[in-house]
């Protein structure tokens, strides 16, 4: 694991213009992977915006701005019976659906308008460790370029590759283990 952090370190220093993951996503016991089996989530984000910024987060001078964005994520998991270094091998895969509406008012006119677009495939190998007061998970995916990112859309794919390493353990105080993060 340590070789392949290396191997990796170039790509997380470089500078991001945007995260493709929504911080918080995935609640707090969510190092914990499930047992073997297929799994089904499903995201849903909403945003409302009134407000302009400039890239310093002041308010964009005498824009008006209304503006509403919904997404939802389906996301596949499959945990497999096969064990790799004692861990269960899993994949999963999400492809976003992006829906926006804006009203905005500035000098330069007015526009307001929807669209719905798709937004960059991801991609994701596991391993995940069950003992008794501990689940432990790690995890490496790709979000590929697949998405809408050209003008006149939503912007929901990012126009890039990024590449996500994770990893998490959730530790269990007592004996009993709650239950795992709801899927």
């Amino acid at each position: 694991m340590l070789a392949a952090s290396l191997v990796t370190l170039p790509g997380i220093l470089q500078a991001q213009p945007s995260a493709e993951y929504v911080p918080g996503a995935e609640g707090l016991n969510c190092a914990s992977l499930p047992p073997p089996g297929v799994y089904f989530r499903d995201y849903n984000y909403f945003y409302w915006a009134d407000q302009l910024n400039t890239p310093s987060g002041n308010k964009y001078g005498p824009a008006d701005l209304d503006t509403f964005t919904y997404a939802n994520l389906p996301r596949v998991i499959w945990i497999t019976d096969t064990k790799f270094l004692g861990g269960y091998v899993g994949v999963d895969a999400l492809l976003p659906l992006v829906y926006q509406q804006t009203r905005l008012n500035t000098p330069g006119g007015p526009y307001s308008g929807s669209t719905f677009g798709v937004g960059d495939l991801f991609a994701e190998g596991t391993l995940s460790w069950h003992l008794k007061q501990f689940d432990f998970a790690v995890g490496s995916g790709v979000w590929a370029p697949t998405g809408d990112s050209g003008p006149n859309t939503t912007r929901a794919g990012k126009g890039f590759w990024t590449f996500m390493q994770t990893a998490g353990a959730t530790w269990y105080i007592d004996k009993i283990k709650p239950g795992r993060c709801r899927l």
